[in-house]
């Protein structure tokens, strides 16, 4: 009889306390202290088995290459999340709940480089492969940075572009997104599937670009950074892509480039939101300017909303 892909993600986060107690029961037989020791130390060594690139999850994965986007829409998930919410402790991966902290440092339980409030088996550990899906896309450059850097020493640039991508990093990473660098731009990618998102992902891009924009105004200095955001959602193949000699989980397809277009339209501190996003916000801002916008690539123009936060403030 052959197991169910739903019901082997349903077992699988039992296996390890399954074992653990197994394990204990049959060593009590012996000594109530083996036992107790066997029943700590069955974790602590299957544990890592979950995590960090295991050959079971890359197999998982290598069958289905939308194995943890499956898991995190079908609610199975939670199955890990409430076994590993029992591990000391904080912080913790945000899709599988897994610790980075206490028993996880000791496990070498490590985050995602896309994003450190993953783990990396959420995250990194797919092989090349891409699945359909939804996806919001956000889209952010410096405005006027090529201008800017043309009168500047290297050093200086190099600077300004570090700051830009921490700032970028630590307020987009707050709602969960996945984060990519490509020169003056960074894109972040903000999936439904995760629990943290799910029906909030419209609000949570929206929310995230005004919190951009409003960082970059309140820092001290004659020339503040100025952005310009695009905003988009749909269907792209989301997975790792294979990038020279490695591979990177990223989105591609046409709900990613017309993103790109967005933010390419938008001005100084603008935020050009796509109608997509625009109709599923929970409660859609009046100011917004509805505007056709010519985009690369588009036979018809695209209706968007204009956002402009530094005035409405």
């Amino acid at each position: 009889m052959q197991i169910g892909p739903k019901l082997r993600a349903l077992l699988i986060p039992y296996l390890v306390p399954g074992v653990a107690i197994l394990a204990a029961a049959l060593t009590s037989m012996q000594s109530p202290l083996l036992a107790v020791c066997v029943l700590f130390l069955t974790p602590a060594i299957l544990t890592p088995l979950a995590h960090n690139f295991n050959r079971l999850g890359a197999k998982k994965c290598a069958e289905n290459d939308a194995f943890m986007l499956e898991a995190c829409g079908s609610g199975a998930i939670s199955h890990f999340r409430l076994l590993y919410r029992q591990l000391p402790a904080n912080p913790r991966c945000r899709v599988c709940f897994v610790p980075f902290g206490g028993i996880g440092r000791l496990l070498r339980i490590s985050p995602s480089r896309k994003n450190p409030n993953f783990c990396r088996s959420c995250i990194d550990s797919s092989p090349e492969g891409v699945h359909d899906t939804e996806v919001g896309v956000l889209f952010v450059d410096i405005r006027g940075f090529t201008a800017w850097s043309s009168a500047r020493p290297a050093s200086v640039v190099a600077e300004r572009v570090s700051h830009f991508y921490e700032l970028a990093s630590r307020v987009l990473m707050q709602d969960d997104a996945l984060i990519e660098f490509v020169g003056d731009q960074v894109m972040a990618l903000y999936l439904p599937a995760f629990p943290s998102l799910r029906g909030r992902t419209s609000d949570a891009m929206l929310n995230a670009a005004e919190r951009l924009v409003a960082e970059a105004q309140r820092e001290p200095g004659p020339d503040p950074l100025r952005f310009g955001i695009g905003i988009n959602f749909g269907v792209a193949s989301i997975g790792n892509v294979r990038k020279g000699a490695r591979k990177d989980f990223t989105a591609v397809g046409d709900v990613v480039n017309t993103a790109a277009r967005l933010q390419a339209a938008a001005g100084p501190n603008e935020i050009v939101v796509a109608e997509a996003v625009y109709k599923t916000l929970t409660a859609p801002p009046e100011r917004a300017e509805p505007r056709d916008i010519d985009a690369k690539g588009k036979r018809e123009p695209l209706p968007v909303y204009i956002l402009r936060p530094d005035a409405a403030a």
